[in-house]
């Protein structure tokens, strides 16, 4: 388990180093290149999504596709949902709905991108699609911001916002892999003492 737990360490680390040499081309060819990448891997936004199963929704992002059309192609918007479970641990509707608003490195995000996520929330709860209980948090992506210095939005408790930098971003989830991977080595050693 050792060895397979290093591998996953060495591919995640390798997985930042690429995104940023990306980062520095991306300019030229806008954000929905990267949607998937952090579709696949949101752990780099928040470690807490590593534990929960989180799959792309693509009934939502077409219930709520005109809202955000405007921001193609210096934006892209993820939607990625974590199913609730009932007693009998049935699925049963949506627990937890992460909004991924990615934005071209260049480009200012702000006040924008926190609508989009806040009606977002708003259109889904309308719709059904998604109940009084789910979580929404909307994760906007990008290299600078105005405007975003408080994290929720509003005063619904269910849509938070959060801004992350990309670079900053990046650092974090790059120390948490080294702080592990130095745990990992240091177990292994206790292990033959």
């Amino acid at each position: 388990m050792t060895e397979a737990l290093q591998n996953e360490i060495s591919r995640r680390l390798s997985l930042i180093e690429d995104l940023r040499k990306v980062l520095v081309d991306i300019p030229d060819r806008g954000a929905p290149q990267l949607q998937p990448v952090f579709g696949l891997h949101l752990w780099l936004l928040d470690p807490q999504l590593d534990s929960i199963e989180f799959v792309p929704n693509l009934l939502i992002a077409g219930a709520v596709a005109d809202l955000h059309a405007s921001l193609v192609p210096d934006r892209s918007v993820g939607f990625y949902s974590c199913a609730a479970s009932d007693p009998d641990l049935d699925q049963n509707g949506i627990d937890q709905l992460i909004v991924v608003v990615l934005t071209r490195p260049g480009v200012k995000a702000g006040a924008k991108e926190r609508l989009v996520v806040w009606n977002s929330a708003k259109r889904l709860r309308e719709l059904k699609l998604i109940g009084r209980d789910t979580r929404v948090m909307g994760y906007l992506v990008g290299e600078r911001f105005e405007g975003c210095e408080d994290q929720k939005m509003g005063n619904a408790s269910f849509a938070t916002t959060q801004p992350l930098f990309y670079g900053p971003m990046l650092d974090r989830a790059e120390s948490r892999l080294i702080h592990l991977a130095w745990r990992t080595r240091q177990k292994q050693i206790m292990a033959f003492a």
